[in-house]
């Protein structure tokens, strides 16, 4: 699979791509960089993006898997480990630099913050930030024998 992600703003934009799985997994399929307006950034440097079946999920015919690829952009820089999960039964992962830091600099980050936890809660004040969030299904199939 390849991705491509174009910035069609008028602006440059912070933009990351998510890889939400069906165990509830998210992590970071392309980490936030910053794309000026009309620009095109391939993703894995152009290689090919490996597409397979979960670890552990039996190969037979008409098995699947199902990611969701969320793009995100935003006006201000955020940082997409922050949104990293890991599979629902499995620990987490020790805290990352951006998840320990108790000063979130945007919404976004903020709300990444949250997801961590999987809870709702307090949440101090931060600078606003324009951003918008897209979601592509990708479904990965065995096919029928």
């Amino acid at each position: 699979m390849f991705i491509d992600v174009a910035n069609l703003a008028e602006e440059e934009l912070c933009v990351a791509v998510l890889d939400l799985t069906d165990r509830f997994r998210c992590h970071p399929v392309f980490p936030a960089e910053r794309i000026a307006p009309g620009h095109t950034v391939a993703l894995w440097s152009g290689a090919a993006i490996p597409v397979e079946l979960p670890q552990g999920r039996a190969v037979a015919p008409d098995v699947k898997a199902t990611d969701w690829l969320v793009v995100i952009a935003s006006d201000v820089d955020f940082d997409a480990d922050a949104f990293e999960l890991p599979a629902l039964g499995e620990p987490l992962a020790v805290a990352s630099r951006s998840r320990g830091s108790d000063t979130a600099t945007s919404t976004l980050e903020r709300l990444a913050r949250r997801a961590v936890t999987r809870d709702v809660g307090a949440a101090g004040p931060a600078t606003p930030a324009r951003w918008s969030a897209s979601a592509v299904t990708l479904e990965t199939v065995v096919p029928s024998a």
